[in-house]
């Protein structure tokens, strides 16, 4: 490989890399050259973060079996700046994964020796590349470790429905204070909240960016798995990071922002782009005029987005999301919710975590689409639509094919327009 300073000689790398002892500015990146907190099997290397010939980073996870205590050398780099709120991205492709190893990208406290601890992660773990794994730590008053993981749902594992070693991906991670939201690829994988938490704690802080490539040790085979020091090397590629203030092309600048507590609660947006979460209890939110993106949480909430191109996400209860006049994009969640766009060429995506949803006003001639990109299909052959004689009265039935069968996406209200499979190929109106 490469040294780094070679490398970045002849290209402009994504990343500026500092290693200890190096100055440092807020745009620079701290390269890891120490023993891996986190696992007694891995010790950190700055031959192991690299910058390739096209400019992007490349953490290593190496074995040198028998060498040292520590059998496998990986790559971590941090950024210097922090931020308490706003969006991180990292633009990636995953290495192909071996049973034992973890590639993560995450949010951690600014001084970890004296600060609480603060902790937001995407996580592939072991050998499974269609799954990420999301998680949240923080710490009690006591100093005890709260985990996600402990919380009502459970380990938080999300079918990507892509491979994520096969190409490129961006993942994103937005603290607003009072919630955290995972994205990939622009859609919400999970908007989370003190009501997630164990004993709804929640707290807000100063945080840094990181990567990391590592194996674990023996205490952690139960969860990913037992690294073999004789497998071949990994490589993680990340061609773009972002940070607070640094966001990617097409990131929203929100006029107000807006977030709920564990009450049942009515937010109102105003005139101009509004960021607007719920919380616990079944909330009621309204944009306005603007482009507003609108969260619900674990309540039956309502979401009405009114004018602007707006985005709505359900999130975890039994939702009613209304679009309005604009070209929306409405994501149900979780629960089974009801879907109205209302005028303009809406977006209605669909999960493999929730159960089917209602869609009640698809149009065809409006412009109107279905976004099956997260279920990972590979044909129309996986697709299925029932028309009303076999759904319910005018209503059509979409299903995918599973692999334990035909699953339940969507009931797709035809009142308007009588629809069919080969009209909504024709027309681009599936996305898969």
């Amino acid at each position: 490989m490469a040294s780094t300073d070679s490398a970045q000689a002849d290209v402009t790398p994504t990343v500026d890399l500092r290693v200890p002892g190096q100055v440092r500015d807020d745009d620079d990146w701290l390269v890891s050259t120490w023993n891996a907190g986190q696992s007694r099997n891995t010790k950190w290397s700055q031959d192991n973060v690299q910058i390739n010939a096209e400019g992007a980073v490349e953490l290593h996870l190496t074995s040198e079996n028998g060498a040292d205590e520590r059998t496998f050398t990986g790559g971590e780099m941090q950024s210097e700046s922090a931020h308490e709120t706003g969006t991180w991205s990292w633009t990636a492709q995953a290495p192909q994964m071996q049973d034992g190893t973890v590639f993560g990208m995450f949010l951690y406290q600014e001084d970890y020796r004296n600060d609480r601890w603060l902790e937001f992660d995407f996580e592939f773990v072991g050998a499974n590349t269609r799954q990420v794994q999301l998680s949240i730590h923080m710490e009690a008053e006591d100093g005890s470790r709260v985990r996600l993981a402990d919380g009502p749902a459970g380990p938080l594992v999300v079918d990507l429905g892509f491979d994520a070693a096969a190409g490129l991906h961006t993942y994103e991670i937005e603290l607003t204070g009072t919630a955290a939201i995972f994205r990939v690829d622009g859609k919400v994988l999970a908007n989370l909240s003190e009501a997630d938490m164990p004993g709804g704690l929640w707290y807000s802080g100063a945080v840094k960016s990181f990567a990391d490539l590592w194996a674990v040790s023996d205490n952690q085979t139960a969860w990913a798995g037992i690294p073999d020091p004789d497998a071949p090397p990994l490589v993680a590629v990340i061609t773009d990071v972002s940070l607070p203030g640094q966001e990617r092309d097409g990131t929203p600048n929100f006029a107000t922002e807006q977030a709920g507590t564990d009450q049942a609660e009515d937010l109102f947006g105003g005139d101009g782009a509004d960021l607007i979460h719920g919380g616990a209890g079944a909330d009621q939110l309204v944009g306005n005029s603007g482009a507003d993106h609108l969260y619900g949480d674990k309540g039956r909430d309502i979401l009405r987005g009114k004018g602007g191109d707006d985005f709505l996400f359900g999130g975890r209860g039994k939702d009613r999301l209304a679009g309005g006049s604009g070209d929306d994009q409405l994501d149900g969640g979780l629960g089974r919710d009801q879907l109205r766009g209302g005028a303009g060429a809406d977006v209605f995506i669909f999960s493999p975590e929730g159960p089917a949803d209602r869609v009640n006003d698809f149009s065809l001639s409006q412009g109107d689409v279905l976004d099956l990109t997260a279920f990972g299909l590979e044909g129309v052959d996986q697709i299925r639509w029932l028309d009303g004689a076999r759904g319910r009265g005018t209503r059509d039935l979409l299903q995918i094919e599973g692999e334990d069968g035909w699953v339940n996406v969507a009931m797709v209200d035809d009142r308007a327009e009588a629809l069919t499979l080969d009209q909504m190929m024709a027309q681009d109106a599936i996305l898969f």
